[in-house]
């Protein structure tokens, strides 16, 4: 892509206290702006190949500071927790940017530090992420809750990932969240027929309590001989994939795989017919969640299988996409996929095959193109020469 005679190649800091090889959303963002044309200085635990220039973070504090920090989250001294993370201390940046990109609720008293226009992506609903756990109610909730509504005014715009969270945070802190949701990269792919002596079932995800697999091997366990499951689990608790390995104990139809890159997801899953994702609704995220494997099973053409999570079923009604439980029993799900014939799995792997370039990253690229032109006078500088040779 190259940019106009004379056209400055604007710069973007983009912070993200994550690996971002193994960050789909921030992943994203690197491609979309380097695809626009701009000179990309990211700040993480590790740095894609996609950037031009990476600062490295510390993930933890020496003892005596993180003791100090707790003690200051427990006080309710919030300027000095956010001060003493460990990311925050150990980022040592200074510099111009036309644009500063926050992901996540805790790079955002950092990227506020600058004078740049802020792009604060909050991903899902900060202030209620593992609302079901105790201490983070007592302790965590205020903060963020705090938090929000002292910097969220601040942000020149903010994304998430889907309507009812934005609901949410216009609801309570008076600010408007644009959606973004975390569809991948368009794959050009086509359904593939379906044996109906073997259905093939994927899941892929972090290997962590919170999301369940307990649950999803239960309802595998109801379901008819023809069904098969690998399971592609991200390196998370060791001891929680050592407890998950044994729950599967000896079912032959079960295997678990090695992951993948995730940008070869798509194709990996294409060669399946049903994605399966069935998760409870322990905190608000996961009852509106849009996670990021939906979009991947309906980037390769398969046929999706989930619990009744608000958004998600939305969608794979609307469109046809898939199976849905009319409620979060075991036999719900189960009951659907066992009545569920090749033919019907392969009309719902086809759907997909319809829409894949409507819930496609590309789709949101185009929306970020409006708001960076409209919200902060940033249209991107390939758009921008494009316009002056017109």
């Amino acid at each position: 892509m190259h940019l106009g005679v004379g056209t400055a190649m604007k710069r973007v800091l983009i912070l993200a206290f994550t690996d971002h090889c193994r960050d789909p959303r921030v992943y994203r963002q690197l491609h979309y702006f380097k695809s626009r044309g701009y000179h990309i200085t990211t700040v993480g635990k590790k740095a894609s190949t996609l950037t031009d220039e990476h600062h490295t973070v510390a993930t933890e504090n020496p003892f005596l500071l993180k003791q100090l920090r707790r003690s200051a989250l427990i006080l309710r001294c919030y300027s000095l927790y956010s001060s003493l993370h460990p990311s925050v201390r150990s980022t040592h940046l200074s510099g111009e940017w036309d644009l500063v990109v926050a992901n996540d609720l805790e790079t955002l008293p950092l990227a506020l530090r600058f004078s740049s226009p802020v792009l604060f992506d909050a991903h899902e609903y900060s202030p209620k992420e593992w609302e079901e756990r105790l201490l983070f109610r007592l302790l965590v909730q205020p903060y963020r809750f705090h938090t929000c509504r002292q910097l969220l005014p601040k942000v020149s715009f903010m994304t998430t990932v889907c309507e009812p969270i934005a609901k949410e945070y216009e609801k309570e802190f008076g600010v408007k969240a644009h959606l973004i949701t975390n569809a991948t990269h368009y794959h050009a792919l086509e359904p593939k027929k379906v044996d109906p002596k073997q259905i093939k079932m994927i899941y892929h995800g972090v290997a962590a309590p919170a999301r369940s697999l307990e649950y999803t091997l239960e309802i595998f366990s109801l379901l008819d001989k023809r069904f098969t499951l690998d399971l592609i689990l991200i390196p998370g608790d060791s001891h929680y994939i050592e407890k998950i390995k044994k729950k599967a104990g000896k079912d032959k139809r079960i295997r678990f795989l090695d992951p993948v890159p995730m940008e070869k997801i798509p194709e990996l899953c294409n060669q399946y017919d049903i994605g399966f994702f069935p998760l409870l609704p322990l905190n608000m995220n996961y009852r509106f969640g849009l996670g990021n494997k939906f979009f991947e099973f309906i980037q390769a053409r398969i046929a999706i299988a989930i619990s009744p999570l608000q958004e998600m079923q939305k969608i794979t009604q609307e469109q046809g996409l898939g199976f849905v439980g009319k409620d979060f029993s075991t036999h719900a799900l189960a009951e659907l996929l066992n009545k569920a014939s090749s033919e019907e799995i392969f009309e719902k792997k086809q759907a997909c095959d319809r829409v894949a370039k409507k819930f496609s990253a590309e789709a949101n690229f185009a929306i970020l193109d409006e708001l960076l032109a409209s919200t902060c006078s940033l249209s991107s500088p390939a758009l921008s020469s494009t316009k002056q040779g017109a």
